[in-house]
Order: structure tokens, then sequence, then C-alpha cells
């Protein structure tokens, strides 16, 4: 091979080889584009959720007394049907969530505007990068306790007392940090117990932990302090402290178990406090993949009717109630269910057609759908 040739093909090679070098930098390159723009991705999501229900009563009345949750009797009724919409990348996040049925109009009939329509609408952003420390503020559900009013979530299709005894939602600004894989901690503000604007001359605040210990356990602990003034002119601080415990949601056998105290501060008042009380305890077992039995017993106890008011100021009121149901769902995304509770309270609360009784039986029948 001729000294010319050596030389032309050693000038070929060189070009191949800073060829090679530049695609292989640009190829970095795009790689390095793709991957940021990846990380920055935002996910959209879109859910809906309808629960139809006939609800009925021995004393024949249009309403049950003391829930809102399906407390429509003799009737056909839709509890709540919503849309949610919900986006969410690697730094931020929002959820918007409108919805209307009987438990939207018996909880934000008072709320003037278009935000009575809002069964959630929050937004975050992610405020460490390396860490799960969030920051998110609008309307959330509320965490106290172990039932919210989305049936489908729940081993029963009726809400325990306790359930309903606590603020439906919560309007403010909540810090989240997710310590580690199992474990989450909240840091919350808010504008009151139920508000969506802050009446009281002071805000709330709010405290949770929750603990995931495997995929069939979740334990959770609650705290809860403000100002209440606005609502009762007797009332001051109200403190609950709360817990629950949720044991292997998807298997044959499942259970949840939930308790709070409550704690009233009052000002001109007998008592210069006034407590409350809720215990509950539910189980449901998974007969075959599409059919199911589900129970509850709870125990409610209010002595100075802080929260459960009937009225009648019979005083030192305590309510114990039994559910027993059957689940059928005939696809994933469907379920039908029928549930008999039984009422009993210490004193003739229940007041029906000038005659007073201390028992009242609520019977339900159900069919909800839902996308996810």
């Amino acid at each position: 091979m001729t000294n010319l040739s050596i030389f032309a093909l050693k000038k070929i090679v060189n070009k191949l080889y800073k060829l090679v070098v530049l695609l292989f930098i640009g190829f970095k390159s795009f790689a390095q584009v793709a991957d940021s723009t990846q990380k920055e991705q935002t996910n959209f999501k879109v859910k809906a959720f309808i629960d139809t229900y006939f609800g009925f009563q021995s004393e024949g009345s249009s309403n049950l007394p003391f829930m809102v949750s399906s407390d429509k009797a003799q009737q056909l009724s839709i509890n709540l049907a919503y849309v949610e919409f919900g986006f969410n990348s690697s730094y931020y996040r929002g959820k918007i969530t409108p919805a209307f049925g009987s438990y939207m109009n018996e909880n934000y009939s008072s709320i003037d505007g278009s935000l009575r329509f809002f069964y959630e609408a929050n937004a975050g952003i992610k405020l460490l990068k390396n860490k799960e420390l969030w920051l998110d503020v609008g309307i959330f559900p509320s965490p106290i306790s172990n039932e919210t009013p989305i049936s489908k979530d729940h081993l029963n299709y009726t809400r325990a007392l306790g359930s309903e005894y606590v603020p439906y939602y919560l309007t403010g600004a909540r810090l989240s940090y997710g310590l580690n894989s199992k474990t989450t901690l909240y840091l919350a503000y808010y504008n009151g117990w139920q508000e969506i604007t802050n009446v009281n001359p002071a805000p709330a605040f709010g405290m949770q932990m929750e603990y995931k210990p495997n995929n069939k356990n979740l334990i959770n602990f609650d705290a809860y302090a403000g100002d209440e003034r606005a609502n009762n002119a007797t009332f001051r601080n109200r403190y609950v402290l709360d817990a629950y415990w949720i044991h292997n949601l998807e298997g044959k056998l499942s259970a949840t178990v939930c308790g709070y105290l409550g704690i009233q501060d009052r000002f001109n008042y007998g008592a210069k406090q006034s407590l409350w009380a809720q215990a509950n305890v539910s189980l449901r077992y998974q007969f075959t993949k599409k059919l199911s039995a589900n129970f509850r017993s709870e125990y409610f106890y209010d002595g100075d009717e802080v929260i459960l008011y009937d009225g009648l100021k019979t005083g030192n009121e305590s309510l114990y109630s039994t559910t027993l149901g059957v689940c059928y769902k005939p696809s994933e995304k469907a379920m039908l269910r029928i549930e008999a509770r039984q009422f009993i309270a210490n004193k003739s609360i229940f007041n029906y057609n000038n005659e007073a009784r201390s028992q009242l039986f609520w019977g339900v029948i159900s069919l909800s759908t839902w996308i996810d």
C-alpha cells in the first residue's frame, strides 16, 4: 500500500472516530434532556363515583336523625356523585372534585358561592428536591376517623356515628413529610372545624401520623385543636385525639377499629370542660370474589350534647348501634349493598308523631358504580 493510500485511510478513520464521538455526545445530551423531560412530565387522571340509595326506617320520617350520609328515607336518592380531576409531577400536584348529592346538600348548604359544590380542591408543591416534603393548600377531606363519605372504600355502606361527628372537610394548608417508606407525618393550619372561611378569632391546627408497616395494615393517629366560640357562645378551644387501625382491606377477613376523645373548653358553664367519645369496630368476610358480609358495632357518648344535640335537652346522651350488611360486586367497578342498622339510646331521643322512643331501625339499599 502506498504512503498516499495509508494517509487517506488514516484520514477516513480519523473522521469516522470524530463522527462517532459527536454522535455519542449528541445521544448522551438527548438522553439527558429526555430524562429531564420525563421527570417533569405531568400525569393526568380522571375518576368518577356515583352512590345511589333507597333508605327506610320504622318511624316513617323522611330523614334519619343524627346522620348526614345516606339520610333520606322512603325515597330513592343520590348520596354522593363526583368527578375528580387530578394531575401530578415530580414537583407539583393538584386535585379538584366537584360533587353533588344529599350528602353535599346536608353539609354545604350554609356555604355561600360556588365552593359548596366541591368535595375537594387543593394544589401542592414539593419543597425539597430529594425529600418527600410537600405543601398543599385548599379544601381537604377530613383525616379524622376511619371512614370517609366514599362508601366503596369501606367495609360498611353506612358511616359510623364517630365518622359523622367529625369535620367532613377542612380548609387550610398542610405540610406532609415522608419520613420513610412506611411513615408519613402531617402538620396542618386550618380555618376551623368544618369551615371554608375562618369565623373564629384564631385558626385551628392539626397533626397526623400515618404508619404502614406492610401492605395489609394502616395505623393512623390524629390530633386537632381550634377555637369554636363562633358556633356556641359557651365554647372555647376544642381538642380531638383520634386513632384507628385498618387491617387487610383487600383480604378474605378485613377489620377496622377506631376510637377518639373530644374535649370542649367552655366559658360560663357548669362544667369547665365537656367530653365526648366514640369507639367502633367493623368486620367483613369475603365468601367469594363477588359476595361478602359486613358487621359493625359502635358506641357514642356525649353527656353535655356538644356534638350529638337533639334539641330535647335530655343530657347525658349515649347512643349504641349495630350494623349488618351484605355486598354483591358483579364487577370490579360496581357494588350492590343491603344493610340493616339498629340504634339504641340511653334515653328517648327519637321523637316521632309526639312519641318519644329510645330505639330506631334503619335500612338501606345501595347501588354504586365508579371509574378510577
